[in-house]
Parts: C-alpha cells; structure tokens; sequence
C-alpha cells in the first residue's frame, strides 16, 4: 500500500498574544555611537496589555526599557515612536521559544542601540 501526503499553502506558524507572553533569559549586547559594549546577562518579560498588544520590559546594568503597548504582526513586533527629538525605534521576532528584541535609541546626531537574544525560561 503506497501513501502519499502532501501540504499545500503557507505552512508558517503565526504567533499570538499568548505565545509572546512570558520571561525570556539570555544576552544583550549595545553598541553605542558605533562602540559596541560587553555583551551582558539579561531577563526580558512579555506583558499582554488590552487583547492585541504587548509590553516589554528588561534592565541590565547599562540599559533598560518598558515599552508602551505595541501591537504585533503575527511573530513580529515593529514601533517606532518619537517625542521632542527623541526617537525609539523597537523590533522583536519570535520564533517558537526564542526572542530577538532590538530597541535602538537615537537623539542629537547620537545613537544607542541594544539586541537582545534570549531563550523562554
């Protein structure tokens, strides 16, 4: 007997609210104004906010950030917001069990911009 199974379509999982929630472990690495900094150890938390947006939250000894709720596109995450000169820019993908959180921070011709890489604990 001869099976044969076959997919059609997009096979990619989407994210929803409640797959980004949770405490991710892992490094952050800044670079600022070009210089790129020792990576450091950092715990990254997801907050769902209302039904359709999310929170993110992190300290490290040289960096730190709560967002405003953003929403989110699926396993992906892109905001930028600016205010009196002052822009930040957040990206964050998703992948099953593991984050990707950029935010980089830009004012008066300077630039500070942090990735993080972290694991769901």
């Amino acid at each position: 007997m001869l099976s044969v199974f076959a997919a059609c379509g997009d096979d990619e999982v989407e994210c929803v609210q409640a797959d980004w929630v949770g405490t991710y472990t892992g490094t952050s690495t800044c670079t600022e104004d070009g210089i790129t900094e020792d990576p450091e150890d950092v715990t990254i938390t997801v907050t769902a906010s209302g039904t359709d947006k999310l929170i993110f939250k992190y300290d490290t000894d040289n960096s730190g950030i709560e967002t405003d709720p953003y929403d989110f596109n699926g396993c992906d995450v892109n905001a930028s917001e600016s205010d009196q000169g002052i822009t930040l820019t957040v990206t964050a993908i998703l992948d099953e069990e593991f984050l990707v959180f950029t935010d980089e921070l830009s004012a008066n011709g300077e630039s500070t911009r942090c990735v993080i890489a972290a694991n769901r604990n």
